[in-house]
């Protein structure tokens, strides 16, 4: 989707909110990379013969210094 379908219908006062489309971004950021870092952690551990998996995933929250995410 372009920058502007991503502006669609937001009020630009909000869009540096932390609710707003940049802290969209930044929870969507956050949410891949901690999935790459478990999905990596997990092919080591399978390439080691150990015996690991997931059981499946729950929303988490994260603090940071500008909002929870």
């Amino acid at each position: 989707m372009s920058l502007n379908g991503h502006l669609a219908g937001r009020e630009p006062k909000t869009v540096l909110d932390s609710g707003g489309l940049i802290g969209e971004l930044k929870k969507a950021l956050a949410e891949r990379m901690l999935n790459a870092e478990m999905a990596v952690h997990l092919d080591g551990e399978a390439q080691a013969g150990l015996s690991n998996h997931r059981n499946g995933s729950s929303p988490k929250t994260v603090l940071t210094p500008w909002s929870m995410a």
